[in-house]
């Protein structure tokens, strides 16, 4: 078996090795340092694979605590101000939704993965060692990180020092009844549960939005005593160690796995699923025929437009369904949203409403995280290009400054329209709620309505400007470029963690506002100097 991980370590450091190289050749500013090295250093590499192993140790703590501190405690906490005693039900609720329960809607075991393909039926390794390695070295990497997390984070909430060491256990112990389950019913029944991926997702998305709802509204207190029993007692410990143990006992001496691999790991399997991904890319992108009526393709009504600006029009009038179709829903989901909080107040009579109001003033930095999602303008994007500019990039006259300049402003007021009609409501929302459960809160409200404001014009000028720098896409909508990753992620990033700042108002509102501004002014000045020079068809 150690030879047998060792093998899977070293080919899968290797290809993120090459994989790394290749985006290193992909930055403008050190790719002509790299272009004489190649992707065959194999003795470098295998030496790697070994750091890889110890890496893999090292990192596995730092990924527990990441997927566990932004998903599950980070809400809990903000949701809550960090009362322990609320905060531990809603904390025990999310760790048995997201580690337990959602365990059993996918199976590594019998997914379709390229690594399996070339490690089983182009390496000939033998496929029962190289199922049992990957999956007990796996779980037993994943167990060690989380009993040094799990240590460190129940220890600060007052739990014994064994709690840790067992929630790892029983973590690791479902793991492992989940791929045994779902290798017996492949067994006896040909079931695979990762043959319906839509239906995978739309159960996942139910069972994450259920737990948010019954962890930080509905509080069920019969259901939380329900957890904490299972977390605290001894019993529900015993019985998944115990199942885990026979699951282990199971998947050691199961003999089909020439079956598994078959099952979905064929070339066939690899084709439908890059033609998957393809077509992935062009939703609400491709124009359908019931997206346009024949009134659509009439171009008269812009007569009294001309140049960049009769084109802008027409494309925004042929493509009004696809682009503002998602401004309708993020709406419709606000006013519900609202509705559902005017209606609970007149059937729940003790619900806190100044403390909601507080909430929302307090804790106005969630905003900016609520509205990045709302702004998202990639579709628009994208569609601009598909549509558009992939053909006009061919001609000169196109990729002029002026033109470039005067096209980026025609589509940056179609974007903020399409943007600021859900943040008008949410604004509108927010100060009917502050008008009717503490009206004297009203001054306070106005300055989060403006920041709220600024921040959509922000995202939506983003959005346009890295499209007009960076140009990323390929024909098939695929990004290649490395910058407009790393600046997006960390865009995203930051808006994720600014639920975590507890600034004064009258300091962070001032100051995010101003970098709005000076980010909009850049992005003006470079849109017109730059992009003539990096606005072009990859």
């Amino acid at each position: 078996m150690i030879r047998t991980i060792r093998q899977i370590s070293n080919i899968q450091f290797s290809i993120s090795i090459n994989a790394f190289l290749y985006f290193l050749k992909k930055i403008p500013l050190i790719k002509n340092l790299l272009k004489n090295i190649n992707y065959s250093f194999m003795k470098f590499k295998s030496i790697l694979s070994v750091l890889s192993i110890i890496w893999s140790f090292v990192s596995t703590p730092i990924k527990t605590a990441v997927s566990f501190l932004l998903p599950i405690f980070l809400p809990a906490f903000l949701i809550f101000d960090g009362d322990i005693n609320i905060n531990i039900n809603a904390i025990f609720s999310l760790i048995l939704s997201f580690y337990f329960i959602l365990a059993f809607v996918f199976s590594n075991t019998l997914s379709t993965d390229k690594e399996k393909f070339i490690l089983i039926k182009q390496m000939r390794m033998p496929p029962k060692e190289y199922f049992i390695s990957k999956i007990f070295f796996e779980e037993t990497i994943k167990f060690l990180g989380k009993i040094i997390f799990f240590y460190i984070f129940f220890k600060f909430l007052n739990f014994n020092f064994l709690f840790g060491i067992k929630l790892s256990l029983m973590i690791s112990s479902i793991n492992i009844i989940s791929e045994a389950l779902y290798l017996f019913l492949f067994n006896k029944r040909q079931f695979n549960v990762n043959s319906k991926p839509i239906i995978q997702v739309i159960i996942y998305a139910i069972i994450v939005i259920v737990s948010y709802l019954i962890s930080f509204l509905f509080m069920p207190k019969l259901y939380f005593s329900f957890v904490y029993f299972f977390f605290t007692n001894n019993i529900p410990f015993l019985i998944t160690l115990t199942l885990g143990i026979l699951s282990s006992i199971y998947i050691y001496k199961y003999e089909n796995f020439w079956d598994v691999i078959n099952s979905q790991n064929t070339i066939e399997d690899f084709k439908e699923l890059n033609e998957v991904y393809k077509e992935a890319n062009f939703v609400g992108i491709k124009l359908d025929e019931k997206d346009y009526s024949t009134d659509d393709l009439k171009s008269s009504k812009f007569n009294n437009k001309e140049g960049y600006d009769y084109l802008n029009s027409i494309f925004f009038e042929r493509h009004k369904k696809t682009i503002y179709r998602p401004m309708l829903i993020k709406s419709a989901i606000i006013i519900l949203g609202f509705i559902a909080i005017l209606v609970l107040n007149i059937f729940i009579d003790d619900i806190p409403e100044k403390e909601l109001i507080d909430m929302i003033i307090n804790k106005y930095t969630l905003f900016v995280f609520i509205i990045y999602l709302l702004s998202n303008s990639e579709n628009i994007i994208k569609s601009l290009f598909y549509n558009c500019d992939i053909s006009l990039l061919k001609y000169s006259f196109y990729k002029q400054g002026d033109a470039l300049l005067k096209m980026f402003f025609l589509r940056l007021k179609k974007i903020i329209y399409s943007n600021i009609i859900p943040i008008l409501i949410l604004c509108l929302g927010l100060l009917i709620i502050t008008f009717i459960y503490d009206s004297s809160r009203i001054i306070d409200i106005i300055p989060i309505l403006i920041f709220i404001i600024v921040l959509n014009l922000f995202f939506s000028i983003h959005y346009i400007f890295m499209y007009y720098i960076f140009q990323p896409y390929t024909t098939d909508l695929k990004v290649k470029n490395p910058f407009f990753k790393i600046i997006n992620f960390a865009v995203y990033f930051i808006s994720y963690m600014s639920l975590q700042i507890d600034a004064p108002a009258k300091i962070f509102l001032p100051i995010t506002i101003a970098i709005s501004i000076i980010y909009i002014l850049i992005a003006i000045t470079l849109v017109y100097k730059k992009s003539p020079e990096t606005f072009k068809t990859k």
